[in-house]
């Protein structure tokens, strides 16, 4: 379907409709030139007019399909077209060049686990205490001398946070990123000063290892300490090793606690990371852990070696993190700009020089009419003089009274920033800057639901299918297959025993029920058999040796793969099943093809010449 996607990919452009030259009108739509050139500049510069504008109509006219399909007013089109607009609501609000940088940078940083401590000093500490804040820091440094227990004492009793205290692998997305920073700057055990607006800290970083990604975890966990609930753990370790069920333990053995499923983000336990780090084994050796025995099984690891695997696991956690406050602020201060709002700092400045200075006279103040100080909108939110003194007069006391002016550019500013964003989360694709993408995105939900119906009919197509593949038969014909049996073996114990049991003059079924049921730890069966006629190429076989009817061993994946041949089938005619499940996609792209020629000679098109030369005369150069 590769010229249908690649019609989609060059015209998903919106319009912005204003009275202008009509280049074309194809049934009901009408386009302007002008629309036409600003959304079609790169095709019509990479294609040409004359294939733009067939695309174009191609575009229209699959549109148009759907729609007659009323696919626009189905419970399942609105569903999706929420989820996708949330998906394109966060994807402009969060923009890519402020998020993509952030995240690299997290990305480069995760990857290596730093193990610290952190003393915050609070901002009048010194000061305060009388010291000479360099010779303070300076010796402080020196007594604690790279130490960690001493590094904890100090943190004790000079810092103002104490879960810092003791070392350890802290998740970056609950720091500062200005403190995350400065943690990948600071040396190896070596006590590192920092002074920042927040606030002057000091920072240990007494170790550094790879991290290991997430797992998802089967804890086996054993009641107590007791010598016997250490052999209770290894006889369950000892099973799973051996791909064993360990029912009998768990039913026969009042001293397993629970058994369950856990995932792990940050591994701190060392024994664990230690074994995972050097065991290629799923099933973990016994580790204390809590005052009690737990055996581990892993089930799943998702690993941090590339980039493009977690970015989106790393993007969610920047939005569950403190950095979105940060994120926050470039969109408000956009909006400010882009959207209709207005700040009557008039009226801003009148309700401060009517405020009383005294704070008894504050107290019984009233306003005599209401005015609005700040507008998001068309209305949609409104600030007035009067909300801002209910808010005022919940928090001003006698002590404050002289801090009044501060305080309402505070709560102002506080909301405004609140309902900036709470206008976006509900209005953005009414803004002039996102009308455009929104309209967008409607076109791309309306072509797929063509694409889908069309798919749906080709799959569908029975009769359709026989006679292309009768038609085209000289395209579907193997060069080669292997009829045989073939098995799927989960390691080489396996592998070693299927050989055993072939040599043997065993059957595929008596193999079949001897591994029937058969798994390990991670619930994946020991063996798989297949059996039909299969290409060397899927089968990983060179192409350079000559295959006869034998047994014959290799790599597939993670498995290891044994074939035993039966016959080899030169130029094999494919049949509808096999032509369904290898090439149907060819004739979607037929089916494509002729009910856009169907569309396209029920349709009517008017193209304006003038404008087509128009066009002609400036991207035919």
């Amino acid at each position: 379907m590769k010229k249908i996607f690649f019609s989609i990919f060059v015209l998903l452009y919106g319009i912005s409709m204003y009275s202008q030259a009509v280049l074309m009108k194809i049934n009901s739509d009408t386009i302007f030139t002008k629309d036409f050139e600003i959304q079609q500049q790169k095709s019509l510069k990479l294609i040409g007019v004359q294939q733009t504008i067939n695309n174009y109509i191609d575009f229209n006219l699959l549109k148009q399909y759907a729609l007659s399909y009323k696919v626009d007013k189905s419970e399942m089109y609105e569903r999706l077209l929420i989820k996708e607009g949330e998906k394109l609501k966060d994807s402009l609000y969060y923009r890519k060049d402020l998020i993509e940088p952030l995240l690299q940078d997290y990305y480069q940083k995760i990857i290596k686990d730093r193990k610290i401590q952190i003393l915050f000093f609070e901002d009048n500490f010194l000061s305060s205490h009388g010291k000479n804040r360099k010779k303070f820091v300076q010796d402080l440094i020196k007594n604690i001398n790279n130490n960690t227990t001493k590094f904890s004492e100090a943190v004790e009793k000079y810092s103002i946070l104490l879960n810092f205290k003791i070392p350890a692998y802290y998740d970056l997305f609950i720091l500062n990123k200005s403190l995350v920073n400065e943690i990948y700057k600071a040396p190896l055990n070596k006590v590192y000063e920092v002074n920042q607006d927040q606030g002057n800290y000091l920072i240990l970083v007494s170790e550094e290892r790879n991290y290991l990604g997430e797992l998802e975890l089967k804890e086996y966990r054993i009641k107590n300490n007791s010598p016997s609930s250490k052999n209770i753990a290894d006889l369950i370790y000892d099973d799973l090793k051996n791909n064993k069920s360990v029912d009998n333990i768990l039913k026969n053995n009042d001293s397993i606690l629970f058994f369950h499923d856990i995932k792990l983000k940050v591994i701190n336990n060392d024994d664990l990371y230690n074994q995972v780090l050097n065991n290629s084994s799923a099933v973990l050796k016994p580790i204390r852990t809590d005052s009690c025995y737990s055996v581990y099984v892993v089930k799943d690891r998702i690993q941090y070696d590339q980039y493009s695997k977690v970015r989106k696991r790393l993007y969610n956690r920047l939005l569950q993190s403190n950095m979105v406050g940060d994120l926050n602020l470039n969109l408000i201060n956009e909006l400010k700009n882009k959207v209709s709002f207005k700040e009557d700092e008039d009226e801003i400045k009148l309700f401060k020089q009517n405020l009383p200075k005294n704070y008894n006279d504050f107290k019984n103040f009233t306003l005599s009419d209401t005015k609005t100080l700040v507008n998001i909108g068309n209305g949609e939110y409104l600030y007035t003089n009067q909300d801002l003194l209910n808010i005022l007069k919940q928090n001003i006391t006698d002590k404050n009274i002289n801090e009044v002016e501060n305080l309402i550019n505070i709560y102002i500013n506080s909301w405004e920033n609140t309902y900036l964003v709470q206008y976006y989360d509900i209005f953005y694709f009414e803004l002039d800057r996102y009308k455009e993408e929104w309209k967008k995105l409607n076109d791309k939900l309306l072509i797929n639901a063509a694409i889908s119906i069309i798919t749906d009919k080709a799959i569908n197509d029975t009769e359709g299918q026989k006679k292309y593949l009768k038609e085209n038969q000289q395209q579907f014909i193997w060069k080669e297959r292997i009829n045989g049996d073939f098995y799927y073996c989960l390691n080489n114990e396996v592998k070693n025993k299927v050989l055993e049991l072939l040599n043997d003059k065993k059957s595929v079924e008596e193999i079949k029920l001897l591994y029937k049921d058969k798994v390990n730890a991670q619930n994946e069966p020991l063996l798989i058999i297949n059996q039909g006629k299969l290409t060397r190429e899927s089968l990983n076989l060179p192409n350079d040796i000559k295959l006869d009817k034998k047994v014959y061993t290799t790599d597939y994946k993670t498995k290891k793969l044994v074939i035993n041949i039966k016959d080899i089938k030169n130029n094999d005619p494919m049949d509808l099943e096999e032509f369904r499940t290898n090439y149907i996609d060819l004739y979607i792209d037929f089916k494509m093809d002729q009910e856009i020629k169907k569309l396209k000679s029920k349709a009517k098109i008017e193209i304006v010449p003038s404008q087509e030369k128009e066009l002609e005369s400036k991207y035919s150069k």
